[in-house]
């Protein structure tokens, strides 16, 4: 009979080691599933919250008070072409057309390239082809790129210029004046002119919005 009780109890010791395995297993899964949907939830929220201050900060722009600005989602980023292009998600519809030049809330991020009914290329402030009047303090000189750098060269004054010197847009390139690009990182001095190596204020790795200024072409 003692030995009887011993398989019984065995037994029910080996349902409950069954089923309770069982259910540790089941519930491991659950908190396993719970925990990836907090986290995506969580990374949802960050990229949302990123995305909303971004839109914030566009329609808070200090040099668009009297231009017309659209703001638009960045669409679509050539890995070939990283630093050089980049497609838009709007176009034609939205009255965008070649030429119209591309802001952030930092500063200037290109212009409009080729445009279609509801997209657009911008070719970035990095692209090969970029040139264009720009101010140092009082003085004046020419933006240009070289094995994807960014130099400013031709400086009319013959003044010295200081490492940390803001770059803005001229009026003379037919931009929105003032509108930041980056500091002077570096002065190459020779005995004939300054050449200025300029660090972007625009951060072209993590661009998610940015503004178009409409009917002012480049």
């Amino acid at each position: 009979m003692k030995k009887m009780r011993w398989y019984y109890f065995l037994f029910f010791l080996f349902l409950f080691l069954l089923f309770g395995l069982e259910y540790a297993k089941r519930f491991m899964i659950q908190e396993d599933s719970l925990l990836k949907e907090h986290f995506i939830y969580e990374y949802d929220y960050l990229q949302l919250k990123k995305e909303y201050e971004e839109l914030k900060n566009l329609h808070e722009l200090p040099f668009q008070s009297e231009d017309s600005f659209i703001s638009s989602k960045v669409l679509f980023k050539d890995p070939y072409h990283f630093y050089e292009e980049m497609t838009i998600l709007k176009g034609r519809n939205q009255g965008l057309q070649e030429g119209d030049v591309v802001v952030n809330e930092k500063g200037y991020v290109g212009k409009i390239k080729k445009v279609d009914d509801s997209s657009s290329l911008v070719e970035l402030l990095y692209h090969p082809q970029t040139q264009m009047a720009v101010t140092i303090e009082d003085s004046y000189g020419i933006l240009s790129i070289e094995n994807h750098q960014i130099f400013v060269k031709k400086i009319t004054s013959k003044v010295p210029i200081a490492v940390g010197s803001v770059v803005r847009t001229s009026k003379y390139s037919r931009v929105p004046a003032e509108v930041p690009i980056g500091e002077v990182k570096e002065v190459i001095s020779s005995s004939t002119e300054q050449v200025l190596l300029i660090e972007p204020y625009v951060d072209f790795e993590h661009l998610n919005y940015v503004s178009i200024r409409k009917g002012m072409n480049l």
